[in-house]
């Protein structure tokens, strides 16, 4: 079960754009309230609706509200889980926190969208 609660992380950060681990943790009551959020670097982010579901079925899946698993969750334990998840994938390169943010940064290149996200005004 912990992997599997992983990977819903995972995919959680890189529906933010890589948003690392503890800033998800430290937004997400506001972040569910508004809808969006404001990145510490001025990026503001709207919650893509795939995120929203992900985190309202988080608790429903694992009986645990998401940011109640995200204040027991240590910065190690994430990143070994995400190794483990890589490692029984099979692969080519390790599966670590910052794989999220390279994840995205691929995915709006092979989109044309520009990996740089301007700070709101």
């Amino acid at each position: 079960m912990p992997l599997a609660k992983t990977r819903e992380l995972f995919i959680l950060s890189t529906l933010l754009g890589g948003l690392p681990l503890e800033q998800i943790a430290a937004s997400l009551d506001r972040m569910i309230c508004t809808g969006s959020l404001t990145t510490k670097s001025g990026q503001n982010i709207t919650l893509p609706e795939q995120a929203v579901d992900l985190i309202d079925r988080f608790k429903q899946q694992f009986d645990i509200p998401l940011s109640d698993y995200l204040s027991q969750l240590s910065a190690d334990d994430y990143a070994r889980r995400l190794d483990a998840i890589g490692a029984m994938l099979q692969l080519r390169r390790p599966l670590a926190p910052r794989s999220s943010a390279d994840a995205w940064v691929a995915i709006a290149r092979e989109s044309g969208i520009s990996p740089q996200i301007q700070p709101t005004p």
